[in-house]
């Protein structure tokens, strides 16, 4: 009971809920329409954050991985690039080939029998 202004105490009366359609249930006995509802969005929403992190984690992975081949692909590049001017020297300064110095007594030049 509350009081008034003008001092009168009044009755309250609960507010009642008007009772709506019965509950459905989506598994009989256990879990309700809107329980079900609820786990569907909690589930999607799950998804999402999982789809955010997957596409993060992955981006990351690319980044990474770029990073890490341009850190590897100089030295490979200078050594690569070492080796053909290297060739390329030896090749316009060519050793003479003095020969052999006795090639009868060498039996790598006899017949074989």
């Amino acid at each position: 009971m509350n009081k008034s202004k003008s001092g009168v105490r009044e009755k309250v009366v609960p507010a009642t809920v008007p009772s709506s359609a019965p509950v459905k249930e989506a598994v009989p006995g256990r879990l309700t329409e809107n329980d079900w509802k609820d786990l569907v969005e909690s589930d999607q929403d799950a998804e999402i954050v999982s789809d955010i992190l997957d596409e993060l984690i992955f981006s990351s992975w690319d980044s990474i991985y770029s990073r890490e081949i341009e850190r590897l692909v100089y030295p490979y590049t200078v050594e690569w690039a070492r080796e053909i001017v290297e060739q390329i020297v030896e090749w316009q300064f060519l050793e003479r080939d003095e020969g052999e110095i006795d090639p009868g007594s060498d039996t790598n030049w006899l017949e074989d029998d």
